[in-house]
Order: structure tokens, then sequence, then C-alpha cells
């Protein structure tokens, strides 16, 4: 998660320094304009600038139909898994379409034309090249800025998907996954009588707690608090009782009922157990 936060932080970055760049370049290439339209063909600035209009339009086309097409292939796979999904609005396409709109990629491409081949001549056409991006990123920016509130005005959110069933579902299948994988190791052979001894006994403790969670569904958020708030306070009432078997075990060695080596051994199982207790997170 925190790297996630330093990689965005790093894009949003590099992305404010390549629009510091687009704005130091902008002035220069606006007053070069004429001059840039004259030694292409087009004329005069104002045909360089339908030339712009254009590609934005071209450009804002084929972002529509991709959109629209990745919606439909969603939908198509959806219906195919069994899952019928509703077709997305067009008024949705095109807000999605809109809003897509970037340009860092395209100036940061635009912007490493070399400023000489390799005979020395000038790179052809490099400044006709540089405009046409900055224009396409500056009118799509524009249009975007304009065009978004009017296409949302209105918009009703979309439904969201219901959990609640699908939680469950998934909250059943891991309690039942659970259980099956403790009843296949409580079926291995033990590694010695005392394992034999104690092993189901702990099994069952387990089990117990999964069946209930099977019994009950643990769907609700109410009852996940309630299992936590249960497990916790569990731990808390053991330590409790491990300190209170320690202060006795002390009052039976300060009146003699117990032996020295006795004493340090059930204290030592004791801060042991204790140990492994506070080691535990709470829920």
């Amino acid at each position: 998660m925190q790297r996630n936060a330093v990689w965005n932080t790093v894009q949003n970055s590099l992305n404010g320094i390549i629009f510091v760049v687009l704005g130091a370049q902008l002035p220069p290439m606006l007053a070069r304009l004429p001059a840039v339209a004259a030694a292409n063909g087009a004329g005069s600035a104002w045909g360089l600038l339908g030339v712009l209009l254009a590609i934005t339009l071209a450009l804002a086309a084929l972002r529509f139909f991709w959109v629209w097409l990745s919606m439909w292939a969603t939908v198509f796979r959806a219906g195919l898994r069994g899952r019928p999904t509703r077709a997305p609005q067009l008024r949705l396409l095109a807000v999605t379409a809109v809003a897509g709109v970037r340009g860092a990629v395209t100036l940061a491409g635009i912007l490493t034309l070399p400023l000489l081949l390799a005979d020395g001549r000038p790179f052809p056409a490099r400044e006709l090249m540089i405009f046409l991006a900055m224009g396409v990123i500056l009118l799509s920016l524009l249009i975007a800025s304009v065009g978004l509130p009017l296409l949302t005005r209105g918009l009703h959110e979309l439904p969201q998907p219901q959990r609640g069933d699908i939680e469950s579902s998934a909250r059943i299948a891991a309690a039942e996954a659970a259980t099956r994988r403790v009843e296949k190791l409580l079926a291995q052979p033990p590694a010695d009588a005392l394992t034999a001894e104690v092993r189901p006994e702990a099994a069952q403790q387990v089990l117990n707690v999964y069946r209930r969670r099977l019994d009950y569904g643990h769907a609700a958020a109410e009852d996940s608090q309630r299992l936590a708030l249960q497990a916790e306070l569990q731990r808390q009432l053991r330590l409790e009782a491990l300190r209170a078997e320690r202060d006795e075990l002390y009052r039976l060695r300060r009146t003699h009922a117990i032996d020295d080596t006795l004493h340090r051994q059930l204290v030592r199982e004791i801060d042991l157990m204790e140990e492994s207790l506070a080691r535990e997170p709470p829920p």
C-alpha cells in the first residue's frame, strides 16, 4: 500500500513537470505558428488549426469506439459465464471516453525528437509535430473540462452489486475448507502417544469454531465483531487465570508446600503460556 502511494506521488510529480514544460514551450511555438504553417504547406495559421481540430476529433471518435468495444466485450463475456450484465448507456460511454484524456506520454515522446539529423540538417517538420501534439493535448483537456460537467449532469449513480450473498458464500466455503483440512490432519497417524491423546481434543475445539460459523452463516459484520470480541475476552480471561496460578504457586512455595524445583518448573510452564497469549495480536 505504501509503495503504491509513493509510486502515485512520483507519477503525479512527473506529470506535473511535463506540463510545466508544455507551458514553457507554448508561447514561442505560438509565435512561430505562421512560419511553421507556411513551411509545411498549411497555407496559414488557421489552416493549421483546422488540421489540429480534425486530429482531435478523430482521436475522440477512436477513443469512444475503443470504450464501446471494450464495454460490449465485457458484457459478452459476462453473458457467456451466466452472469447477464446490463448494456452500458451511450452517455456513460461518452463520459468514460472524455474522462480518459491524458497527454503526458504523448508530450514526453514528441519532445524527444532530435533537433538535427545525423548529417547536420534540421529534423523535418519537428516544430509542426510538437505543435500538433501540444495542441491536441490542450484541446482534449479543454473539451474534457467543458464536456464532462455537461455529460454528467443528471446522470444517476449506477446500482452497486450486492455483496452480501457473495460474501456469505465465500465465508461458508472458507469454513468448509478449514473443516476438511482439520479432519484430514486428524486422520493422520500421530507422532507419539501424547499427541494421540491430546490432538483430538485440540482438533475438536477448532472444529467447533468453524461449525458455529457454518451454523450461523457468519455473513453479517455483527457476527464477525462478536466472534472477535469473544476471542479477545477469552485471551484476557486466560491471562488473568495464569496470573492467579502464578500467585498461588508463589504462595505454596512460601509455605513450603512445594519445593523449589517443582515451583520453577510450574512457573516456567505458566510463563511460556502467558508469553504465547501475549504475542497474539488483538482482533
